[in-house]
């Protein structure tokens, strides 16, 4: 594209993807890339005036250009540009560098961002084609080869990539004709990085054999996501028969079928419950070696600091935090005659909600039991041993607690982080599990309890 052309393109395609938000934080780098979408993006709010920016650098502390100067050049670009800049540093791992940085990255920007702010970045169809190709390296599917996203969700908010479709060439035609002024990072030429030999040594080969070869590439990533979309819309009607109410996978549902769709099946339950997305090789090791093995056996698989494992023909994944193992002693203690409202729980297990009859959506998650005395000593306890007996309402003798939490399917390792009610030393209920016969409502004075934790199947 010719230089007269270039600034009105990259104009268009910026608002084509911008123009529905109004509040945007820019990833900003000083590099050329980020540079030119700062540029565009001041431009557009000061022409449509309905656009509020920031900037924010984040410090990676590994560029051969000290900190100052990065830091300088970047406050220096926004206040000419009237844009409020934030700055921060991250401590990078030594190990895998390009993801550990990226990870860093994207936590701070998170901390950063408003709940009415968009995410900005500077990706473009160079960058595009580096991801395709690493993706392909790694031996990914559909969904790694689909890339990267012009607008996808993040968190609670929207990342936008807005020249995810011009090439670099048309930026750096953008940055000369407007004499934008851009720091190189020569961290960039370091081959030892896959994304840099990729990019220094790979692609521009590929691009002079065949010109078009960097468009057709963003075009197959395209394709791919089109055909894992489409693959998670079929997936998403059949797979609510394999999900059981405590989002465990059924695997006896799914026996018989071909191993094609068995893993299609594992692959979406693990990107739907926990975002974890597993190469090929992986979900045959976990359907043949976890799924498959026997009801008792003692089968996992270990996965970004999430377990893998199977209870009574279901698979579970969970993150089983290390202080729960002695989590016995973890008590406590209120007085009934308080007003509460809420109680809330130590170790991010959630908090325990008194609720009117008038805001119960799902009775199967409420525990009604009667009122404490204004005597009794009130209680929420962990970890309760197993061989404790218990008379529940509809049985004729005490059992115990283990065969309790076996006969309601509850697994072994979700047992000891469930809250416990007692009264004075009477144990009332298990919240949203059981109540005991000291528990039953009685003169029509009722607590509803409900353990709300967005977490509770990832212990």
């Amino acid at each position: 594209m010719i230089n007269k052309d270039c600034t009105k393109y990259l104009q268009q395609q910026v608002m084509k993807f911008i123009h529905s938000y109004n509040y945007l934080l820019l990833a900003f780098s000083g590099g050329l890339d980020s540079m030119v979408l700062l540029d565009i993006i001041t431009i557009l709010r000061n022409k449509y005036n309905n656009i509020s920016l920031r900037a924010c650098y984040i410090d990676h502390q590994q560029s051969s250009l000290s900190s100052n100067q990065w830091l300088h050049h970047c406050i220096y670009e926004c206040k000419q540009r009237n844009v409020s800049f934030i700055y921060d540093v991250v401590k990078v791992d030594k190990g895998n560098f390009e993801q550990s940085a990226r990870n860093q990255r994207y936590q701070k920007l998170l901390k950063i961002i408003k709940y009415n702010e968009v995410l900005v970045t500077a990706h473009h169809q160079n960058d595009q084609v580096e991801t395709f190709f690493l993706a392909l390296k790694r031996g990914s599917g559909p969904r790694g080869l689909s890339a990267m996203s012009i607008d996808q969700p993040f968190y609670h908010s929207r990342l936008l990539r807005p020249l995810l479709n011009c090439s670099k060439t048309i930026l750096l035609s953008y940055a000369n004709k407007n004499k934008l002024n851009w720091v190189n990072d020569n961290s960039n030429y370091d081959n030892s990085l896959d994304r840099n030999f990729l990019r220094n040594n790979i692609i521009p080969l590929l691009q002079k054999r065949w010109s078009n070869f960097c468009q057709n590439v963003t075009l197959s990533a395209y394709l791919c996501a089109n055909q894992e979309q489409l693959t998670n819309m079929l997936l998403n009607k059949l797979i609510y028969s394999m999900i059981f109410h405590d989002e465990s996978l059924i695997v006896d549902n799914m026996i018989g079928m071909d191993i094609i769709c068995c893993l299609a099946i594992l692959r979406f339950w693990l990107i739907k419950k926990v975002f974890i997305s597993c190469s090929y090789k992986k979900l045959n090791i976990i359907w043949n070696e976890v799924a498959l093995s026997r009801n008792d056996s003692l089968a996992k698989f270990y996965i970004s600091n999430f377990t893998i494992q199977k209870f009574k023909n279901r698979l579970y994944v969970h993150k089983f935090n290390n202080q729960y193992k002695d989590f016995c002693s973890k008590t406590i203690i209120f007085t009934s005659t308080n007003n509460y409202k809420r109680i809330l729980l130590p170790l991010n297990l959630g908090e325990i909600l008194f609720l009117t009859i008038n805001n119960i959506n799902n009775k199967k998650l409420i525990s009604i039991v009667k009122a404490p005395a204004i005597t009794d000593i009130v209680s929420i306890r962990f970890n309760i041993k197993s061989q404790t007996l218990i008379k529940l309402t509809h049985t004729k003798h005490r059992i115990t607690l283990k065969k309790i939490w076996k006969t309601l399917s509850v697994p072994p390792w979700q047992r000891k982080i469930i809250p416990i009610l007692f009264y004075n030393n009477k144990l009332i209920a298990a919240i949203g599990y059981f109540v005991t016969v000291y528990g039953i409502p009685i003169n029509n004075k009722y607590w509803y309890l409900y353990w709300f934790n967005k977490n509770k199947y990832l212990y």
